[in-house]
């Protein structure tokens, strides 16, 4: 019996989440969720909830430490990009206090973070990705995707035409890509530490909006499970939850970008039976998951907000 909890950071409106985490993991590890904002949905509806300051001021790591003491938290699961790199670099330090932070290293955070620099990545290792436009290229597609550089959620992201091009030229936090018609998929996955892949779970983005995926359905789709592989094994240094966003295109499959986070549409994939509740459990009561349970192909949820479909 667990007498520790786990702490979920900026829980924000992520209350399927934390509802389907309280559900899968046992009652004897307790829930903490924390977030900047005092008025967060999701607070209410862990075992204990509590405020922090943005991970931006100095005194972050050591309010951290406090509420994790104060809690007994043995495991911290980041939600959100942004603070992802602050994370990474402080896990060794809360380690030594017995808090496992579940990150991946900070490379792989910089590189799954700067869409120009992993669309560089994937070219040279030969995987197919949107084509990065050259602001110089004179022979421009007509159709191109617009997307922030360090963005999340596809925040920001357009689709323009090739002569709007130099509204764009000196907008170092942009990335122009070709615009790829096709399926939108995301992989949730789950890495281990020495690297090793356990959990794979494609699902088709149906509908989206604004980033999120509204109508979703799982997906065992064999080419899309060896792609996930063949890119996890190319970024040494990965570790937990991970999400990976690829275009169908009926020709090719282009990977679009990798994020080393629970996905936003991860409830989708934890109701198919994907053990990533049990992973953690594990990993609070620090031992190790022989099995992991069966997921559900055709598996579909429609996300809704204040009792409306969106």
């Amino acid at each position: 019996m667990s007498d520790f909890s786990i702490l979920f950071t900026s829980v924000g409106r992520r209350v399927d989440f934390i509802q389907q985490m309280r559900s899968r993991l046992p009652k004897s590890i307790r829930i903490i969720c924390a977030d900047q904002n005092a008025d967060a949905p999701a607070l209410s509806f862990g075992d204990a909830f509590a405020t922090l300051p943005p991970v931006t001021q100095d005194d972050f790591p050591g309010r951290l430490l406090d509420l994790c003491q104060a809690e007994r938290v043995s495991v911290v699961v980041p939600l959100i990009d942004t603070e992802l790199p602050v994370y990474a670099q402080i896990k060794d330090e809360m380690s030594l206090f017995g808090v496992h932070i579940i990150i991946s290293d900070r490379t792989c955070i910089d590189l799954c973070r700067d869409k120009l620099t992993f669309g560089y990545f994937l070219e040279e290792k030969g995987i197919s990705t949107p084509r990065i436009i050259d602001f110089s290229e004179t022979n421009i597609p007509k159709e191109l995707c617009l997307r922030e550089r360090f963005g999340s959620r596809s925040v920001g992201m357009r689709k323009i035409n090739s002569k709007e091009v130099d509204l764009w030229i000196r907008k170092r936090d942009k990335i122009l890509t070709e615009w790829v018609y096709g399926t939108e998929y995301t992989v949730d996955a789950l890495i281990e530490k020495n690297g090793s892949v356990s959990i794979v779970v494609p699902r088709k983005r149906t509908l989206v909006r604004d980033g999120e995926s509204i109508i979703g359905e799982t997906v065992k789709d064999d080419v899309i499970i060896q792609l996930a592989y063949q890119i996890f094994s190319l970024i040494p240094g990965l570790y937990g939850p991970v999400c990976l966003q690829l275009i169908d295109s009926g020709n090719d499959f282009y990977i679009t970008e990798l994020n080393a986070r629970f996905a936003g549409g991860i409830t989708l994939s934890i109701a198919a039976g994907a053990g990533f509740p049990e992973w953690l459990a594990a990993q609070v009561n620090n031992t190790e998951l022989e099995t992991y349970p069966e997921w559900i192909s055709g598996k579909k949820m429609h996300r809704y907000l204040m009792g409306k479909y969106v």
